[in-house]
């Protein structure tokens, strides 16, 4: 499953992503990434890892073009693509204000989240009667 879902993202990494050779010779594609467990984080090592990660190395073996990761608060990937700091941020969602300023690939990664709650006590089964105070929102820090 693994195997059939980075060749699927390999195909439509490498239809909408263009490079041409001589670029590739001279300088790796910069791609900025917050962490965001599967899919980038940093290892024990202190090397980028990840899903992500993975389908990059892939592509850039198969292309030829090497890449260069550079990890960041989030705001600050879009801020330096914005400003050609980095050649791509991979994992953006789609939003219309990003639209005024950046080109989107097609989907290549679907990504299904759910809620999670308590079986006993705040909440009840019906999403648009969940009480609001249940909901707890925090950051998932990757664990070395």
């Amino acid at each position: 499953m693994i195997r059939k879902l980075l060749a699927v993202s390999l195909v439509l990494l490498i239809t909408s992503v263009c490079i041409s050779a001589e670029e590739s010779q001279r300088e790796p594609l910069r791609i900025a990434y917050a962490e965001y467990m599967p899919f980038f984080f940093e290892g024990s090592d202190g090397k980028p890892r990840g899903i992500f990660v993975d389908i990059w190395d892939l592509w850039s073996r198969k292309t030829g073009v090497p890449v260069s990761f550079l990890t960041l608060p989030w705001a600050e990937t879009l801020t330096q693509l914005r400003d050609g700091k980095v050649d791509i941020n991979a994992g953006v969602f789609y939003t219309t204000e990003r639209d005024t300023y950046l080109d989107f690939s097609q989907p290549f990664f679907d990504l299904a989240t759910h809620l999670f709650y308590r079986t006993t006590g705040c909440c009840t089964l019906n999403l648009r009667k969940i009480e609001l105070r249940c909901f707890s929102v925090y950051d998932i820090l990757p664990v070395a």
